[in-house]
């Protein structure tokens, strides 16, 4: 489809997706029975491959203290040293493992700044 829409000379493109997820969704979609059809494609189709390793749970951690603290410092909202760690805690405890990607980082620091002001 990429290619159909924009088939330009010397013109190359860059897909950012899951392959697992397209993989899975190509086989549910076109293989009938068989359930590596979504990946053999992918590797028909993909001429170079990069991987693009997962981010480790400690830097997930420092850019969601990092959005928390740009959502803190936009809502003016100052919290002493006990209740930053009673939130260090709290988040350690609950939030940080459900953050599994940047984007799910964001999507925590945009529910804080909907919802401190509040």
């Amino acid at each position: 489809l990429v290619k159909l829409t924009g088939d330009f000379e010397n013109m190359s493109f860059v897909l950012a997706f899951d392959p697992v997820v397209v993989g899975n969704a190509l086989d549910e979609q076109y293989a009938a029975g068989s359930d590596s059809l979504g990946n053999n494609y992918l590797e028909k189709v993909i001429q170079v491959p990069i991987q693009v390793p997962c981010p480790s749970n400690s830097t997930l951690r420092d850019l969601a203290f990092r959005e928390v603290d740009r959502v803190l410092h936009q809502t003016q909202l100052e919290i002493n040293e006990n209740q930053v760690q009673a939130f260090v805690r709290a988040f350690d405890d609950s939030i940080a493992r459900k953050l599994d990607t940047p984007r799910s980082c964001k999507r925590y620091a945009n529910a804080l700044a909907f919802s401190i002001p509040l």
